[in-house]
């Protein structure tokens, strides 16, 4: 990278910038794959829930249309 595009950033970021650039391309790249898939265990694990509730809610529904 060129001194102009480096000028926004603070000393310490530029040296990384010039010398981690890639690595921290893929670090960052990895971390977000890592946190994408435990995003989606967590939201796999609500969806089972809400199912479940429903399902027991639709129980009780219809043993409550029962005693009507």
């Amino acid at each position: 990278m060129d001194t102009k595009q480096l000028k926004p950033y603070g000393k310490i970021e530029r040296k990384s910038i010039k010398t981690g650039q890639i690595v921290g391309e893929v670090t960052a790249s990895l971390d977000a794959k890592k946190a994408l898939r435990d995003a989606l265990k967590i939201q796999e694990k609500y969806l089972s829930s809400c199912e479940s509730n429903l399902n027991k809610a639709q129980k009780w529904k219809g043993q409550f249309s029962l005693l009507l």
